[in-house]
């Protein structure tokens, strides 16, 4: 809810997110082919 209430517009849930942020910020085309790597699994959950 501090969220919602708040000014501040992100939050990051633990350091593995953070990390994951800060990856993406600086090498956007690593996590893109990471992720596109492992759409069939994120796509089976998605159905879920």
């Amino acid at each position: 809810m501090k969220l919602i209430s708040g000014a501040n517009k992100q939050c990051y849930m633990g350091w593995p997110e953070k990390l994951f942020v800060r990856l993406n910020g600086l090498f956007p085309s690593i996590v893109h082919n990471a992720l596109v790597k492992k759409l069939p699994v994120i796509r089976r959950y998605a159905q879920q």
